[in-house]
């Protein structure tokens, strides 16, 4: 039996070995089939993009069905959604106001709802009727959807436009702050946030408000901070002006700031021309050298940027649009 059971042992571990070496085997195929498979399976953003290349309303819109259907996690679930809303509208107001409703109820992501309560609000806004865009943007707003962005979208109509509620819109914008995923996305929901506060006179809280928006900021929005401005103006906090010009004119000129600046400097007892070359200093000792390039000019000829050297180069690019 000992003798029986070296040999069996043996037959037996290569007997085992030879399935896994087969399972292995098979297990490599499946995964080379799914990788291949995945490979020729459009992204979700190849295949929103190919279906907004349609120019037939009623192909494009069964692409971007089957593109909801084929991603259901997709982050272009939103816009997606809206575009089919318009290309039915086109065709159909009132079928595309029940077919938003009904997909309304039915879709399962907070990006496609958050699109879809979207896609009511400017079509009521569009069609002038305040009362219906007020009472989608609360519904919008009582939902506690994460679509950020598009609440913002929402918010800014709000904030923006003469006549409608900056209240509801700085409400639903400091709702979205904390949905945002980045500092970008932070700064500009911050900046409706702040400007909804601003058009209710609370220029206080509008300025901590649109503070944070620029301090997020590597490069901050011109109109965000021509809104904080406006609100330190309304404060009187002269200090923090200056201190919000200077930062935009270091990075750059701007001959209104400049001017505001200087008056401003003037106001506190400075010298503007002080000012001025300050600014000059810091900001060639931010410059860097541009790197060099060939372009082909209009003429046909090819220009170096190095050929220019020491010379002060303007450079107007066109493009066939």
């Amino acid at each position: 039996m000992r003798w029986t059971r070296w040999i069996l042992l043996p037959l037996l571990a290569g007997a085992l070995a030879a399935a896994g070496c087969g399972r292995q085997e098979a297990e490599r195929e499946t995964a080379g089939e799914q990788a291949e498979q995945a490979a020729e399976r459009p992204s979700d953003l190849d295949a929103v993009r190919a279906a907004l290349g349609i120019s037939d309303p009623a192909e494009m819109e069964a692409a971007l069905a089957a593109f909801l259907a084929d991603f259901p996690e997709s982050e272009y679930r939103s816009y997606a959604l809206r575009r089919i809303f318009a290309v039915k509208r086109q065709a159909d107001a009132e079928a595309a106001l029940a077919w938003a409703r009904a997909t309304l109820a039915a879709e399962p992501t907070d990006g496609g709802k958050g699109g879809l309560h979207r896609a009511l609000f400017e079509h009521a806004r569009q069609a002038d009727d305040r009362e219906v865009a007020l009472r989608a943007a609360r519904d919008f707003h009582a939902a506690g959807l994460e679509a950020p962005g598009d609440l913002n979208a929402v918010a800014w109509s709000l904030v923006d436009a003469p006549g409608w509620d900056p209240a509801l819109g700085a409400r639903m914008a400091l709702a979205a702050v904390d949905m945002a995923e980045d500092d970008a996305e932070k700064a500009m929901i911050l900046d409706t946030a702040g400007w909804g506060l601003f058009k209710q006179g609370r220029h206080a809280e509008a300025a901590r408000a649109l503070e944070r928006a620029v301090d997020l900021s590597a490069d901050p929005d011109p109109d965000t901070c021509g809104h904080l401005a406006a609100a330190y103006e309304k404060t009187g906090e002269d200090e923090k002006l200056l201190a919000l010009y200077r930062k935009q004119l270091e990075r750059g000129m701007d001959t209104a700031v400049q001017s505001r600046a200087e008056t401003l400097v003037t106001r506190l007892g400075g010298d503007a021309a002080a000012f001025n070359e300050e600014l000059w200093r810091v900001r060639y000792a931010r410059a860097t050298e541009a790197a060099d390039f060939t372009l082909t000019g209009l003429d046909g000829e090819a220009v170096s940027l190095s050929d220019h050297t020491g010379k002060v180069v303007m450079i107007n690019f066109w493009h066939p649009t």
